[in-house]
């Protein structure tokens, strides 16, 4: 019995902690009126006081499978967030199934699986905005600010880290990650930088 209480306690806790993420990211992209990011043209030009922003990330997930809960995994459906100052930009990755990989055991990323790529370029004023990047699909949400020169194009990279292998430890092999177990956070770098 007493088990039995500790499990439904820990499952609240963790819905706890999935709604508060969902909350952040409503609040996040509520509609302001106004358009803060736009698509940037195709000759790239910048109008006076605004910045150019391209927006990449490339993350590798399991093949979709059965489920009898609804997994994004491995299916078009899976999605990157970004939200600028409250405006919300869903990119949706480009598909590319991935079956062998590389003979390296500390590769996050070996194995067969399916990668997706993220590009969006925008336009956005110069100075301070407030970004916050989720993938709904595992949970993730992360808040940052970052400061844009005018008249510069400027490169947002989202890189995933990966959870930690599940079984026993392997000799000379510490801390290893792997795509299998799910994107624990995220990495934000503003041209080149960890923001």
């Amino acid at each position: 019995m007493k088990r039995v209480g500790l499990i439904f306690l820990l499952t609240l806790a963790a819905a706890g902690g999935c709604a508060d993420r969902s909350t952040l990211i409503r609040t996040e992209t509520a509609s302001h009126g106004t358009a803060v990011a736009e698509e940037l043209a195709k000759d790239g030009s910048l109008p006076q006081g605004y910045a150019a922003l391209g927006i990449t990330a490339s993350f590798k997930t399991h093949a979709d499978r059965p489920s009898l809960v609804y997994d994004p995994h491995g299916t078009p459906d899976f999605k990157l967030l970004v939200s600028i100052d409250g405006q919300e930009t869903s990119l949706r990755g480009a598909l590319q199934e991935e079956k062998g990989g590389s003979l390296d055991l500390v590769d996050p990323e070996n194995g067969p699986g399916i990668r997706y790529r993220f590009d969006k370029k925008l336009r956005l004023k110069a100075g301070v905005h407030r970004v916050v990047v989720a993938l709904p699909g595992d949970g993730v949400v992360l808040q940052r600010e970052i400061s844009l020169a005018e008249g510069k194009v400027h490169s947002l990279v989202v890189e995933p880290v990966y959870g930690a292998k599940s079984g026993k430890p392997r000799p000379g092999i510490s801390n290893a990650t792997s795509f299998r177990e799910g994107i624990r956070t995220l990495r934000i770098l503003l041209d080149g930088q960890v923001v």
